[in-house]
């Protein structure tokens, strides 16, 4: 049985989600969750949302720790996008490289998917804008268990147009650039921590088994920044180019006039 603090903190997410306004959390609510809880906390997230999980954001600690959060499908969209202001957020936006699943990885068995299995899973892989939002009171300076409550911070996921021949990219060195109202802000090579995303794909992948979560055909694995995070603003247009793979295109809202 779930206890009923944990339920307290879903719904106040969820209307968090529903209203743009920070949740009525406070520190001492949050500082319950451990990890376990955060990811329970995730779950019933999803069911009070009635969403579908069409995406995974995935990070590995520098301890080797995995975490992993879901992202629903209201919350995908395909460039060029335009995002409203409630999802805009803190206006954190992360250039990433994602990848789609071609064949679930739903095996039970005691036995560790390997990076060859996990890439031959995959279908494609593309340019990807994750849109940060937290929805907790002191937004990313949460505990990592709050965060992991919140899907951590995940607004929106945008994707590109998919790549299928992308195993002989050297996603270490590749070049990224990320371009705001027509003037280029970052133009490098490389500028993923791990310079492995699909070591990220491959960490997801047993971390849900272990979890008993399967990762299924047809959704996006989205796995770290190239380019940290960018804070940008209602109005602006962005533009991001990895080396090989189409453009992405999105764009903020811009504030409302006065009437």
């Amino acid at each position: 049985m779930t206890a009923d603090w944990m339920h307290s903190i879903a719904n106040a997410l969820v209307t968090a989600r529903m209203t743009g306004a920070p949740a009525a959390l406070t520190p001492e609510v949050l500082a319950r969750l451990d990890d376990e809880a955060g990811i329970r906390v995730q779950q019933l997230t999803l069911e009070r949302l009635g969403a579908r999980v069409v995406g995974w954001k995935v990070a590995v600690m520098p301890d080797g720790h995995v975490i992993a959060a879901p992202i629903i499908d209201r919350l995908l969209l395909h460039s060029p996008a335009t995002l409203p202001t409630i999802v805009c957020g803190l206006g954190g936006i992360e250039c990433e490289i994602a990848f789609l699943m071609g064949r679930s990885l739903d095996e039970r068995r005691e036995a560790l998917f390997t990076r060859d299995e996990v890439a031959a899973s995959i279908n494609s892989a593309c340019a990807a804008v994750e849109v940060l939002h937290s929805r907790l009171p002191n937004g990313t300076n949460s505990p990592r268990s709050a965060l992991l409550a919140d899907m951590l911070s995940n607004g929106a996921l945008i994707v590109g147009a998919p790549l299928d021949r992308w195993s002989n990219i050297d996603f270490k060195k590749i070049a990224v650039e990320f371009a705001v109202n027509g003037n280029v802000v970052i133009s490098r090579r490389g500028g993923l921590a791990s310079g492995d995303p699909l070591g990220g794909v491959a960490a997801l992948a047993n971390h849900l088994a272990r979890r008993g979560t399967p990762l299924l055909a047809g959704q996006y694995v989205t796995t770290g920044s190239y380019t940290g995070v960018h804070l940008a603003s209602p109005g602006d247009e962005m533009v991001v180019s990895f080396a090989g793979f189409s453009e992405l295109r999105l764009k903020f809202d811009p504030p409302r006039q006065a009437t």
